[in-house]
């Protein structure tokens, strides 16, 4: 679909938003909320808060939730090829038109605009507000405490895996992160926990006891999220990620297991997270694992897979200066036959050079090269080996659009 003026001139001044004011905090967006009639009170709210797994499991509960019948708002982030993507109601991204109309209702109603990731939390209430939805899925950007979607009453709250990522927002403990995820807890509302390390079950259960919040173990569910991802061929990383959706849904619906296996296994067939385990063809692998523990992860899921078993991998990486690269690349040292570096189309990326040097440090043997396309033809040369391109999200982007041939947003300054 082609981009209309209007979009375009939106997302040029939208963008530019989230460039050097990357700031934590609810006033800025209760007051907007305020000036724009407070959208954040129609709907259901559910939010969905976690480093890992956060998406793939708040798309498992949209799509359970639709196959209930029910309608659906759901709020993502980051978006891999659209800026649209981020906001769905039942299923859809939002319209162009929409997501103009509703930018244009924040920009009259603040003499100063808010931050990126602000301004498209007020465009996603606006949107579900518009859609009368039933049920609202908003996905935390970042923390949980201080994000904007954190000011919703809430209906359930769901916490996935918590681990070490943006550590300096959130702080260099396991513990001090995992204080910040568990903030999206309200007095009384219940809460999903997905299996966690002993140091962040911790923090969220006293956090949860002292606000009364029930809690709703997502292991009730993994026995049956197991032979469902195995009967779908997920990743098995995702087996978590669907139990903790399905004892959300469970909890939302009040179905019992019976009619919610059921009701899932139905699901899954309308189920696409692009980016995310996603197999292009038999020979190319998309996975947006961008910390350590989406790296291990990843390389679990594929050590499972019949698909990748005793498959030498050509894997292609990039990534963002503010992630953990070191981290990311050892766990390939051992598992990779080939390793090729490149950057991707994001202003935040590491050069070829730079993901190189710390290749080195680990005595990891690399090639560079200066584009994804490049590194891909290089891969060529072992046409029996499994592509796995990983790392980045925006280098998985850039393999969807160069790959399948995606339509994505015209680039935009900011």
């Amino acid at each position: 679909m082609e981009s209309s003026a209007a979009y375009i001139a939106m997302l040029q001044s939208i963008y530019p938003r989230g460039t050097g004011r990357f700031t934590l905090g609810l006033e800025r967006m209760r007051d907007l909320l305020g000036r724009l009639e407070h959208p954040e009170h129609h709907s259901k709210t559910i939010v969905v808060a976690g480093t890992n797994g956060k998406g793939s499991t708040s798309r498992f509960l949209e799509a359970a939730l639709l196959e209930h019948g029910d309608s659906v708002g759901l709020f993502t982030s980051p978006h891999l090829l659209r800026f649209t993507e981020r906001i769905r109601v039942n299923g859809e991204e939002i319209t162009q038109d929409h997501a103009v109309s509703h930018y244009e209702s924040i920009k009259l109603a603040c003499n100063e605009l808010p931050t990126f990731f602000e301004c498209i939390t007020a465009i996603a209430f606006l949107e579900f507000k518009r859609a009368n939805t039933k049920w609202r899925i908003m996905e935390v950007g970042l923390g949980g405490r201080l994000d904007a979607t954190n000011v919703a009453q809430k209906c359930l709250t769901v916490i996935t895996p918590i681990d070490l990522d943006h550590q300096m927002y959130l702080g260099h403990s396991i513990e001090e992160i995992a204080q910040e995820k568990a903030g999206i807890l309200e007095k009384g509302i219940p809460v999903v926990i997905a299996q966690q390390n002993v140091q962040a079950r911790s923090v969220i259960e006293n956090r949860a006891q002292d606000l009364a919040c029930p809690i709703i173990d997502a292991s009730c569910t993994r026995i049956c999220a197991t032979a469902l991802v195995n009967k779908h061929q997920l990743a098995a990383y995702q087996i978590d990620n669907l139990a903790t959706a399905m004892a959300a849904y469970q909890t939302l619906t009040g179905d019992a297991d019976e009619t919610s296996n059921a009701t899932m296994d139905r699901a899954l067939h309308r189920y696409l997270n692009p980016g995310r385990y996603q197999w292009i063809d038999d020979r190319t692998l998309l996975d947006g694992a961008h910390n350590p523990a989406g790296a291990h992860a990843l390389i679990d899921a594929l050590a499972q897979d019949p698909r990748a078993q005793n498959r030498p991998i050509s894997l292609i990486l990039s990534s963002l200066h503010d992630k953990d690269i070191g981290e990311i690349l050892r766990p390939w040292k051992t598992r990779a036959h080939e390793i090729h570096l490149c950057p991707c189309t994001s202003g935040r990326s590491r050069t070829s050079e730079e993901l190189a040097k710390t290749a080195y440090k680990l005595g990891i043997k690399a090639k560079i090269h200066p584009s994804l396309h490049a590194a891909l033809e290089t891969t060529k040369h072992s046409p029996n080996n499994l592509v796995v391109i990983t790392g980045s999200l925006f280098l998985v982007a850039d393999a969807l659009a160069l790959l399948c041939g995606i339509a994505r947003d015209p680039p935009v300054d900011g």
